[in-house]
Parts: C-alpha cells; structure tokens; sequence
C-alpha cells in the first residue's frame, strides 16, 4: 500500500485537496499496474482520501519582539538546502506525509529559524531561547529533525540534542536522525565517509555530508574516545552532531570535550567563536530545569546546559515539550532557560488521536460514553490480587489477570492486520503500566513475557487452540468485552470519528 501511495502522489497534483473524482482516476490507473492489482479498491480511496484531508490550524506564537532579528528572506536565495531539500522528499515518497502535512512542516520550520539568527555572523555574541509546544506523539521529532535540517543548510556547524534520560530513549532519537538527517546507520559508521550503504534520507540522494558522534548503540552515547575515532578535526567545515542523555556524567565530559576546543579570553574563560551551535532539548520540561528555591544554585543539569550554552559566542536553544507548565515559570534572568525569544505552540492535526480523545477530560462512569471520545476504553474488574492497594507490601503475582492477557491479544491481532496493509515496517507498540514499584515491574515483565511467547509459538506452530482463541478474541463478544471486530465498528460509528474524515481507523 505505502510503494502505491507513493505512485499515486506523483500522479496526483501537489495541491491540497483533491475532488474525490480526481482521486478515483489515479487510483484506477495505479491499480492498474500489475504490481498494485492486487490491492482492495475501496481501501484505497478511504486511504488516499484520508491522506489528502487532514486539517490542522495554524500556530500560535509568543516572541520577544525586543530582540527579534530576522534574517532568513535576505539569505534565503543564496542557502542550498541540500538537507531539508533532501528530508522533505524523504518524508513524502518514502514516508507518505500528506502534502498540506509537509507544506506545514515547511513553513513552521522556516518561522523557527527566522526566530533565531543567521549563523554565518562574524564577530558578534548572540544566543537565543525558545521553546516548541506540540502533543505527545504529534511530530515533534519531525519538527526538530527538519529544523536541523535546514539549520545545518544555513550554516550551524554543530547540532547538540538532549534526548532524554535513558539509554534507550537516546539510542531511539539517534536512529531517528540518523534515518532522517545524516542518511547512514550510526550502529555501522559515525563519519559519513565510511558509511557504506544507504539509509533512510541516503536513499533519496547521497553525498550530503554530516558526521556522528555519537550512535544509535544503546552504549553509544558521547565519549571523548568516539569524536577521536572519527578522524576529524572539530574545525571542519561539515556539520557534527551528538545526540546526548540528559545525565550529569555524559553533559561533564561533554563540557569538558568542548573547552578543550575553546581558547581563553582576556579573564582566562574558555570560549568557541568558530561555530555556531544549535541545542534542542527534547523534553524540555523534564530534568532539564532547576527545582532548587535558590535561583543562584541551579541543579546540576541545568547548570551544564546553560554552562554548555555560555561557551559559545554564537548559540541557540530550542526546547520541545508537550508539558510547558515548569518552563514559563523558569526565572527571566539572561542566563536561565526560559525561553524569552519564542514559544510557539503547534496544534494537534486534525487525524491526532491522543489522550484526549481516549479518555476526555473527565472519568466516565460504568456505562456512558461521550461524543467527544472513542469507545475503546473497557473497565475491568479481576485486577485485585494483580494490582493490590498495598503494592509494597503485597506478594508478588504469579499470572497476569485474563483482561491483560485478551489486551495482549488484541495487541497481536492489531500487528497481524497492519502487517495485511502493507504496514509491516510501520512502528507498533504496547504500554503497559501498572506499577512504580522496580520490584514489581521486573516480575510483571518475567510474567508478560512468558504470555507473549506462548502466544507466539502457538500462533507459529498452528497450535489450534491458540488459533481458536485469536479467532474468539476478534469475532465473540462476551459478558464482559465486546470483540475485537465489534470495538472497531463502534469506532467506525463514533460521532467523534465522523467529525472529521481524516480521524479515520480502519476496519
């Protein structure tokens, strides 16, 4: 489906909105190419019809106006934006982004860098602080990829991002931005030049240069070791990048890496005048700020942040958050965090599911629903000795109640039917939180674990009374769930999915 939709955009005029007339005609001459016959007809339209409907509203930005620069119209014609250029096809044939969705992404990221300053400035001392707002899982890290992107074009030569806490989540942002803005996998190669194969943006042109030093390893954070490795001197005139944990450890060996860089001013204070540096702080809200009452006496995070921000003349902090309530209380005070330049705040998309939609503002009782959330939430009532008041003090549980095993399976129903889509390389996930208790959670994992498994090696070896239990849990209601085919008709019949036709689950 992914490989037709890519044809079908060619075809199609790169204009909003299509008359479903138009869409039909391409579709018809797509489907007729012997490799996309087989494809349902009907699917496909909703499908592109989707695709060419999504609505979002513009943004809503805040601006220090007193310090505002704008810079971008008069270098714009003499940028070569071999990176966005390069991204934005990337996100459009491989991707499948809606046009109007990367029209958006283009503009916004265009207003973002007009925000900041023209990185190619000589003998000045700038910096500025802003800060993104979006949903959790709307595309930020699209923004932000983009945003490098067209950063790297215009002249910043080293891009530092913050992501996260964990290894894992570092490790997830780093393949993220390998894939969409360096073009080679960080697991096999950090310097462009030994990378040997394509790779995500690679695929679409090669021979953009920008080098790694840190990789998509979950051990692969920044190390003074790794930048030694790649052979390159700091002074080159090619982008770097580091994707870094928010971690006092990593951020000290980081400062230090950069001041052995610098060179001293007249009060003996190491500085970096020969690049300008663009840090996003992905989660901005979280780690990043200090929470001691003493303004003087910031925690340690924050202060290597903003220590990491003073050794540069020339620096640029962009935040992105979806949780913006601890940063606008972030005192104004020069050398701070608060972003005095810019906030902007992105609406969600018109096709975004996200907890509001789930769950609505206020807890439902047992048996109402509103017109502004999908039914899918189903209470359950055989959690006691699985999740006792008194966690702490409570056993360990040997088995995980049978609600969660059904969830696990309709887990699996839904990998099963992206994977008939087409959608098989599509990311697909499954949270499940029940406790803040370490303990617990390592016995729960075992616990989970274990289920997973059965069910994948029943389903691998055609166990049928596996089979029949997939099969019950897609097409049998019971006294307590409603089935799988059954949720997803009430979705399909939802007054919130018919308010807008982007907002479309499949059935």
């Amino acid at each position: 489906m992914n490989e037709a939709l890519r044809i079908l955009n060619i075809l199609l005029p790169n204009t909003i909105s299509h008359t479903r007339e138009a869409i039909t005609q391409k579709v018809d001459s797509v489907l007729g190419m012997a490799e996309y016959n087989h494809l349902d007809r009907d699917q496909f339209i909703r499908e592109v019809e989707t695709h060419y409907n999504i609505r979002a509203d513009n943004w809503t930005a805040l601006e220090g106006k007193e310090s505002r620069l704008p810079w971008l119209t008069n270098r714009r014609a003499d940028i070569r934006w071999n990176f966005w250029d390069r991204y934005y096809s990337f996100q459009e044939d491989y991707k499948g982004l809606a046009p109007q969705t990367l029209r958006r992404l283009d503009r916004l990221t265009d207003y973002i860098l007009d925000k900041l300053f023209d990185p190619t400035l000589q003998g000045v001392q700038i910096d500025k602080r802003g800060l993104v707002v979006g949903q959790v899982q709307s595309g930020k890290t699209a923004n932000y990829t983009g945003l490098i992107c067209k950063a790297v074009d215009a002249g910043y030569k080293l891009v530092i991002v913050l992501a996260g806490i964990h290894n894992n989540l570092r490790a997830q942002t780093q393949l993220r931005l390998d894939e969409g803005f360096l073009g080679f996998d960080t697991q096999s190669a950090r310097n462009y030049y030994n990378a040997s194969t394509s790779f995500g943006v690679s695929q679409i042109k090669r021979g953009i240069v920008a080098h790694s030093i840190t990789s998509s390893h979950d051990g692969g954070d920044f190390t003074t070791g790794a930048f030694t490795s790649l052979g390159l001197n700091f002074d080159t005139n090619e982008p770097i990048i580091l994707i870094v944990k928010k971690h006092p450890k990593v951020l000290g060996r980081l400062i230090t890496w950069l001041k052995s860089r610098g060179e001293n001013d007249e009060e003996g204070n190491r500085y970096i005048a020969s690049k300008s540096v663009l840090l996003i702080d992905d989660e901005a809200d979280h780690a990043s700020l200090s929470t001691n009452k003493d303004p003087d006496k910031p925690t340690r995070i924050n202060g290597q942040i903003r220590e990491i921000l003073r050794l540069f003349h020339k620096s640029a902090y962009v935040g992105y958050t979806a949780t913006p309530f601890a940063n606008i209380f972030v005192p104004v005070e020069r050398d701070q965090l608060f972003p005095r330049d810019f906030i902007i705040n992105i609406p969600a998309p018109s096709n975004y599911v996200g907890p509001e939609q789930v769950f609505g503002f206020s807890a439902l009782s047992n048996d109402t629903g509103l017109d502004t959330t999908l039914p899918i939430v189903h209470r359950i009532n055989d959690i006691g000795a699985f999740m006792p008041e008194k966690e702490r003090e409570a056993p360990l549980p040997d088995a995980i109640p049978d609600s969660l095993k059904r969830a696990i399976r309709c887990f699996l129903l839904v990998c099963a039917i992206r994977r008939v889509r087409g959608q098989h390389k599509a990311h697909n996930s499954m949270l499940i939180h029940v406790t803040r208790y370490t303990a617990r959670q390592k016995s729960l994992t075992e616990l989970i674990d274990d289920t997973f498994a059965y069910y994948k090696r029943g389903i691998d070896q055609n166990d049928p009374t596996i089979l029949e239990l997939m099969r019950q849990t897609f097409e049998e209601d019971t006294d307590d769930y409603p089935s799988f085919t059954t949720t997803t008709q009430r979705i399909l019949d939802s007054p919130l999915r018919s308010l807008d036709p982007a907002m479309r689950v499949h059935a």
